[in-house]
């Protein structure tokens, strides 16, 4: 899933990072990184979507 803005982010790039064997652990170590990747990818997903919302041509009437 391509996004572009600011820059190109490809989202399989972004879960490569994300997920890079830091969630091998087990129990509450495992979910507790699962849940602050998807956080990171939830806040540059949303900082794209401001950042495009605000460079809408209608934003600065």
């Amino acid at each position: 899933m391509p996004v572009t803005g600011n820059g190109d982010v490809n989202a399989d790039y972004v879960f490569d990072d994300i997920f890079d064997g830091t969630c091998s652990s087990t129990g509450p170590q495992q979910h507790d990184s699962r849940r602050d990747a998807m956080n990171q990818l939830r806040d540059m997903m949303a900082d794209e979507m401001w950042d495009r919302y605000q460079s809408a041509p209608w934003y600065r009437l």
